[in-house]
Parts: structure tokens; C-alpha cells; sequence
């Protein structure tokens, strides 16, 4: 078996991965690469694919080119605050635009919501399902607009 030296970061960032994927270092990193080489979604499972509907992909400058991420505006709302946030799909990372943690990035829209609710009211148990928390324009809950996202992926 051959080592390779990563930085801290990368390091953090594989381990994320893999705790998420359920599999080893050395499972995440041979996933990522036959992503890449396939020129197809990572995400751990054969149905975590980008969907042409219902927003616009962000792509690589040759039009031809397989789309990178889907982004999906999102909003949660709490004791009268609307908070603003964009969906990224395959990731499932959600990005707060307004309010509490603006600009701020989070891995789960779960974790999302629970510093949502945290900021706006320290006196509750901030523990929030952020896949019914986040609704779509449309007001789907965010838990539909993932299945829909599947759904559309091709197979």
C-alpha cells in the first residue's frame, strides 16, 4: 500500500466524506476519483445525480460540459423571521443569505436550521429538522424538492 501526504484541510474534508458515505478514507478518495474520471455525480449512491429542472445548473465554461451543481433558493422561517438560503445539490450543503448566519455555509440544512433557531431564540432546544424546515419558492418543503432532485436524475 502506498501513502499520500495531504494537507490538514484536505484531510478534514475526506474524513467528511467518508464518515458521511459510511466508508474508509481510502473508499472516499477512489469515489471522488471515479467521479471524476466518469464525469459523473460523487455522492455515494448510483441516485445522487444533477436534474436538468427545476433550476438552472452553474457549469464549466464549455457548454458542452456536465453540469457541476444545482442550486435551489430556500427559505426557513421562525418566531416571524424569514430566512433566506440557497440549496446545493448533489452536496446538500445550504448557504444562509439573510438573517443569522449570513454567508455562512453548513454542511446539512438541519444544521442549518438548529443555529437558525439558536440565534433567534437561545432559550429553546434548537434541534430542528432542516429537511422540513427549508421550503422551496414554490413552498414544497425541502425534504420533496431532494426527492424530486432524485427523481429527475438520470439513471
Amino acid at each position: 500500500m502506498k501513502e499520500l501526504t495531504v494537507s490538514e484541510d484536505v484531510y478534514t474534508e475526506v474524513r467528511i466524506l467518508a464518515n458521511a458515505w459510511e466508508v474508509s478514507n481510502d473508499r472516499a478518495l477512489k469515489r471522488l476519483l471515479d467521479w471524476f474520471r466518469a464525469g459523473a455525480p460523487v455522492p455515494g449512491a448510483e441516485d445522487e445525480t444533477v436534474p436538468a429542472e427545476p433550476v438552472a445548473p452553474t457549469t464549466l465554461a464549455d457548454a458542452s460540459a456536465r453540469p457541476l451543481e444545482v442550486i435551489v433558493p430556500v427559505v426557513g422561517k421562525y418566531r416571524g423571521k424569514v430566512i433566506e438560503a440557497n440549496f446545493f445539490w448533489p452536496s446538500e450543503c445550504v448557504e444562509i443569505t439573510t438573517g443569522p448566519h449570513t454567508g455562512r455555509r453548513f454542511l446539512s440544512p438541519s444544521g442549518a436550521a438548529t443555529e437558525i433557531v439558536r440565534a433567534i431564540n437561545p432559550d429553546v432546544h434548537p434541534n430542528r429538522n432542516g429537511w422540513d424546515f427549508f421550503r422551496d419558492r414554490k413552498g414544497f418543503p425541502l425534504r420533496m424538492v431532494r426527492f424530486k432532485l432524485r427523481e429527475q436524475s438520470p439513471r
